[in-house]
């Protein structure tokens, strides 16, 4: 099981909060113990006895209740940290995923993962487990107590043990398959919520706001009928196991009643037969649910590795010569689409020149700086990078090189400070010169704390084009030899658009490859070349 896993990490953790179990599983076995030896003191008449008895029981329970009170707080610190390495490893795993495999998934349903399921992990894996544990310490130290009674009792209930463990897993895969389908229907509740709120503007402005009830009420609906599902199977499970574990008390009080006729046992054994029966069957029920129960999280953690990126990543290139950037024969088609995009493309782009890309829409000009930027792998043809074919550069050693601008930059919620170096350790005077050559001067001294301000929810404070200003400096502070821009000053106006695309396009050491609608004279003149789709994309072997 994956999840014990996490508990071989945090071995020490783990073993102190079993150790605190086994132990009060043996305190409350003492009481169980003092309380049917005071009874054959009292059926003795002897009084001393009695009450060391009852003294000793007294005692029991109390130590019982403070480690108890140890194993509670414990078990959640051991809880809490199997949390964190369960996101940790998912994190981990999409930190190294690459664009195609990230985006198999929506943002909503990662984020279900890492809080839903885990809370459904921590109550039936971690929760479930820890309590299998008690659960069997209290059973054998119950099972001993009873041979020390009467050895016919363990037989007894050992074959009762063997048929109560035999019934209740038929409806093991039914319980894991209830539980996948509890877990992807909050994933779809996520979703609908995230996009229905993000949606709210277009549905405001046309006055359909009760749309939004309409879908999540659909959505809770959904969650509320797998939820009932689970619970309905959940419950037969349960109510099968507590019916053979209330049967199986009365046939051994029945037995140890009969073993006192026959003065085979003394008479206090019918009271430990009687606890330690209620003990032994009622943890044998609670074992058979809860393994039922941890066993249902498997395919949730299975589903946890569907973001890890199988395919093998090139390694860490040592002798790369940057030089011309190629595009040999590409060509593109995505997968809703029959007809590609481009068919057998080909063009150069030498080093520190200056491009820009127009065309049509769906003329393929994003696609074209998807597939350079190393976001696209799917393609046809050769892309090469200098002596590197594309096949043969990492993730990691391409974006070491190229910087990629788009349209609609994404603002983290954290300080303005933060987003234009991405938590990178860069001088306060390099910061400086790139907030004054961006335009971001009249920015910060509106701020309240100014560089240092939280820009919260993706920066709706922030105008597009002040967006757009601060993505521009977070890619000038990267400082990489190759520069793509989508759009990327879309949303400001024309003066403060051709100061940006100047202030790039000027950088002689830079490579250059921009896509606009609207190509203005004065940058087009600092371009090297101009290169229209339009004309070229669907003809075979041109090189520009």
């Amino acid at each position: 099981m994956e999840l014990l896993k996490y508990f071989k990490k945090l071995k020490w953790e783990f073993l102190l909060v079993v150790f605190l179990i086994v132990v009060n599983a043996g305190f409350l076995t003492l009481a169980g113990i003092s309380s049917a030896n005071a009874l054959s003191s009292v059926a003795k008449l002897r009084a001393a006895e009695f009450f060391m008895w009852v003294a000793i029981m007294g005692g029991a329970y109390i130590i019982y209740a403070i480690v108890n009170c140890l194993v509670n707080v414990e078990q959640t610190r051991l809880s809490q940290n199997v949390d964190k390495l369960i996101r940790n490893s998912i994190a981990t795993d999409l930190s190294k995923a690459n664009y195609a495999t990230f985006h198999k998934q929506t943002v909503a349903t990662y984020s279900s993962w890492l809080t839903n399921d885990i809370t459904t992990i921590n109550n039936f894996g971690i929760t479930d487990f820890l309590m299998i544990v008690r659960q069997v310490s209290e059973i054998v130290f119950g099972m001993l107590t009873l041979a020390y009674f009467n050895i016919s009792l363990v037989v007894t209930v050992v074959v009762l043990t063997v048929i109560m463990g035999i019934v209740p897993n038929m409806f093991s895969k039914i319980l894991a398959k209830r539980s996948l389908e509890y877990t992807h229907a909050n994933e779809r509740l996520v979703n609908t919520i995230n996009d229905i709120l993000n949606g709210f503007n277009t549905l405001f402005l046309a006055n359909l706001p009760q749309t939004i009830v309409k879908k999540i009420d659909g959505s809770s609906d959904d969650v509320k009928k797998h939820t009932l599902n689970y619970s309905k199977t959940a419950g037969i499970t349960q109510a099968i196991t507590n019916g053979l574990a209330f049967i199986s008390q009365v046939i051994i009080l029945g037995q140890t009643g009969w073993l006192i006729l026959h003065h085979l046992t003394p008479v206090g054994t019918i009271s430990g037969a009687q606890f330690f029966a209620s003990t032994i069957f009622a943890e044998l029920s609670g074992i058979s649910f809860n393994w039922q129960e941890f066993k249902s999280i498997k395919p949730i953690m299975e589903k946890f590795k569907s973001v890890s990126n199988n395919e093998s990543e090139p390694h860490s290139i040592s002798n790369w010569q940057l030089g011309k950037l190629n595009l040999k024969n590409v060509s593109y088609h995505y997968a809703e689409n029959d007809e590609p995009i481009f068919y057998n493309l080909n063009l150069d782009f030498i080093l520190q020149n200056k491009y820009i890309l127009t065309g049509d829409s769906a003329a393929g000009k994003s696609t074209i700086l998807n597939l350079i930027g190393g976001l696209l792998r799917d393609y046809k043809g050769e892309i090469n990078l200098g002596n590197m074919s594309y096949d043969q550069i990492s993730d990691h050693d391409l974006h070491q090189k190229i910087s990629y601008l788009q349209q609609d930059p994404y603002i983290f919620s954290a300080s303005l400070k933060w987003n234009l170096t991405l938590g990178k350790k860069i001088s306060t005077q390099k910061i400086n010169k790139v907030i004054k050559e961006c335009g971001l001067e009249d920015l910060i001294t509106k701020l309240p704390n100014g560089i240092d301000t939280v820009l919260d929810d993706q920066g709706k404070q922030l105008s597009g084009g002040q967006k757009q200003r601060i993505a521009f400096a977070r890619e000038i502070l990267r400082d990489t030899p190759i520069y793509l821009l989508d759009e990327a000053t879309s949303a400001l106006d024309k003066a403060s658009s051709t100061q940006l695309e100047r202030l790039i396009l000027t950088k002689q050491d830079k490579t250059v490859i921009m896509v606009t609608h609207h190509l203005r004279n004065e940058i087009e003149q600092l371009a090297n070349k101009v290169v229209n789709l339009n004309e070229i994309k669907n003809t075979a072997s041109e090189t520009i």
